[in-house]
C-alpha cells in the first residue's frame, strides 16, 4: 500500500512546516559555534542563502538533507505500515543509501 508520490508529498509538507524553525535555529546557532564565528560574513551569508533555497524547493533530493527526520517524519502516513526503525534500517534501500554515502565520502 505504499505510494511513493504520497510519501514524497508528505515529506514536502513536513519541510514546509519545519522550514521557518530550521532557518531561525540556523541563524541562532551561527552565534554559538566558535568555528563558524571565524568565517567571513560573505561565506556565512552564502551558506544561509543556499540552505534557504534548498529548503524552499519542492524537490525531495534538494530539501531532504536539511529535514530533521527525528522531528519531522510524516508519522500519520507511516503509522499504517506499522514498521519499526530497525526494520526500516534493514531494508535494501537503506543499505544502498549508506553505501552511496560512504562511496561519496571516500
Amino acid at each position: 500500500g505504499y505510494d511513493d508520490c504520497t510519501y514524497r508529498a508528505a515529506l514536502t509538507s513536513c519541510m514546509a512546516t519545519a522550514r521557518d524553525r530550521l532557518l531561525v535555529n540556523l541563524r541562532s546557532s551561527r552565534r554559538s559555534y566558535e568555528i563558524i564565528q571565524t568565517l567571513s560574513k560573505s561565506l556565512k551569508d552564502q551558506a544561509v542563502a543556499e540552505i534557504e533555497t534548498a529548503t524552499a524547493s519542492d524537490d525531495l533530493e534538494t530539501f531532504y538533507p536539511f529535514l530533521d527526520m527525528k522531528k519531522n517524519r510524516p508519522t500519520a502516513y507511516l503509522a499504517a505500515f506499522n514498521l519499526r526503525p530497525l526494520e526500516l534500517a534493514a531494508t535494501r534501500w537503506m543499505s544502498n543509501a549508506v553505501e552511496a554515502i560512504i562511496a561519496h565520502r571516500t
